[in-house]
């Protein structure tokens, strides 16, 4: 296989796995509105808004693909460990939860995307890709934002999902 190829498979990978990880983080939200009845709204509000962004990502992978390639930091790797991270929240998730825990959870979660610069590791290479990033990072501010009003309401921002 060629190295284009190669980088190409690498590409539609990544997007493919970055698209998965706004997925999985907007069934955490869901999991958290199953826990959290009194907050399902918010809950599946912004569970709707993860799903939007997975959907936004994807769309980059459509041919013909606005990007050909990677920022060299960005590893599949990353994606993956984070696809952990969110996995293993979710399964804490599972055995129950506070609105504290969850809004904690959250927190940390969307503050991660923004400061590890997640969405912008992807080539900004043409006004759609442009697009698309300045949206997701829009909307992580405003989540980020969101969790910390909840927090302020809510509870203590050191709290955590795990037992």
């Amino acid at each position: 296989m060629t190295e284009q190829a190669d980088s190409s498979q690498a590409l539609h990978e990544a997007l493919r796995l970055m698209a998965a990880n706004e997925r999985a983080i907007g069934s955490l939200y869901e999991e958290y509105a199953l826990h959290i009845p009194e907050h399902a709204d918010f809950w599946l509000g912004m569970a709707a808004e993860e799903r939007q962004h997975g959907e936004w990502i994807e769309e980059l992978g459509t041919s013909p693909s606005p990007i050909s390639s990677l920022s060299p930091r960005f590893t599949l790797e990353a994606i993956r460990t984070f696809a952990d991270y969110i996995r293993e929240h979710h399964g804490f998730a599972k055995q129950g939860t506070t609105m504290a825990a969850a809004v904690a959870t959250a927190y940390n979660l969307e503050t991660a995307l923004l400061e590890r610069r997640f969405f912008e590791q992807l080539p900004q290479t043409s006004s759609r890709v442009n697009a698309v990033v300045a949206r997701l990072r829009k909307e992580t501010e405003q989540h980020v934002r969101r969790m910390k009003d909840a927090l302020t309401r809510f509870g203590n921002p050191q709290a955590t999902d795990t037992p």
